[in-house]
């Protein structure tokens, strides 16, 4: 299991790693450890190698902002987990906005860290990765996981799966409802249906309006207008963690 901890005060940088390395000791556990000072050098890592980070210890207050820095990493780990750290208790309410994990306030109390790593290594092993078998156009079968689907398309009686590298993946031609072809129980996955022809993963959500969604990559998809109540009230409890 790999942390990942950005701090531009090198005490504080230490002193997070030193907590860390306690709790493995103690638990008899391996966790490898990547330190930054940089915000903008642990950004470039997260762009070109997304797959290699998971877990995030931020401060807010860096010269450039931690919050901004959490908002980045969703764009290219948008499961990530993020931990702020921080003197602060000011930016709690924009630590909200990014999904942060936890925050935990400096000087860091070794417990408060003990605990929120505790309960999160808990939660990564209770939840197994979702994937879904998908019969291709080409008389094929793939497996994919579903935390990579971007959006699902129904097109010409057909199913395309948008993963988030930009890849599409068209399935057989549908022999039922649209929504009963899903290969997986969308609705406990962070995705919602919010057109006759379009299921939306939470994740790759960058904004909403009264007739769309505005995705990550800057693609616009169609919100039904009956189902707009329905689809802002799941994203607001999505955003808020529900």
């Amino acid at each position: 299991m790999k942390f990942t901890i950005c701090d531009d005060t090198p005490s504080d940088l230490l002193a997070m790693e030193s907590v860390i390395n306690q709790y493995a000791k103690i638990n008899n556990i391996s966790i490898d450890i990547e330190k930054h000072s940089n915000p903008e050098s642990l950004l470039k890592r997260v762009m070109f190698s997304p797959d290699d980070y998971r877990i995030f210890f931020l401060d807010i207050v860096m010269q450039s902002s931690g919050i901004d820095l959490a908002a980045k990493i969703r764009k290219y780990r948008e499961d990530a987990i993020i931990i702020f750290a921080t003197s602060s208790r000011e930016f709690a309410i924009d630590a909200f906005g990014v999904r942060a994990y936890d925050y935990i306030l400096k000087p860091l109390n070794k417990q408060q860290v003990f605990k929120c790593i505790e309960r999160l290594i808990g939660e990564i092993k209770a939840t197994p990765t979702m994937v879904c078998k998908i019969k291709t156009s080409d008389y094929n079968i793939t497996t994919i996981n579903v935390k990579d689907i971007s959006y699902i398309e129904s097109m010409n009686r057909r199913i395309i799966f948008h993963l988030r590298n930009g890849k599409e993946i068209v399935s057989t031609t549908l022999h039922s409802k649209f929504l009963e072809s899903i290969p997986f129980d969308y609705e406990k996955s962070n995705f919602i249906n919010c057109h006759a022809s379009y299921i939306v993963n939470f994740n790759y959500v960058k904004s909403i309006n009264d007739k769309s969604f505005i995705m990550k990559n800057d693609e616009v998809l169609p919100i039904s207008k009956s189902l707009l109540t329905t689809v802002k009230r799941a994203y607001i409890n999505y955003l808020a963690g529900d």
